[in-house]
């Protein structure tokens, strides 16, 4: 929906939040019942805030909230991770910021998902903390992963 400031892991906390509440008011101003923040950074950092307002509003991170434990690899956007890091000391995180550009520019990420494999050795499973990463497949990681099930 917000093509004109997506992606957000390069914004600041206080525009998150600011351009989150606003696109809240739209949404109800229009009549949409509910919201879902289909952005992990946004439901990390400006979800707790939006609760506040709007009733029934979620966010794709809930999704993962089961799963963070040491046992986890952790992949997301740079902003994403700074939130995680704040809110869950026991999680191993990787910054994806590179394999989110690849992505976007739709380069060859082959050396960054060798890169991701070799850094969950020991880890039961990798969190895809990214909706850019819905692209990617299971048979392209040495372990399990979860990925956002928002589908678009």
């Amino acid at each position: 929906m917000d093509s004109a400031f997506f992606p957000y892991g390069n914004k600041s906390v206080e525009f998150l939040i600011k351009r989150a509440f606003f696109l809240c008011l739209y949404l109800k101003k229009r009549g949409y019942d509910s919201i879902i923040l289909a952005c992990n950074t946004l439901s990390l950092i400006a979800l707790p805030f939006l609760k506040q307002f709007f009733n029934n509003i979620n966010g794709v991170f809930q999704d993962f909230l089961p799963y963070l434990n040491k046992e986890c690899l952790v992949i997301a956007s740079n902003k994403t991770c700074q939130a995680i890091k704040q809110k869950y000391k026991n999680v191993c995180i990787y910054d994806g910021s590179k394999l989110i550009y690849l992505i976007e520019n739709r380069l060859d990420f082959s050396n960054e998902i060798t890169k991701i494999n070799e850094c969950s050795v020991g880890f039961k499973y990798i969190i895809l903390a990214c909706t850019h990463f819905l692209k990617l497949q299971p048979k392209d990681f040495n372990i399990p992963i979860i990925k956002n099930s928002i589908k678009f």
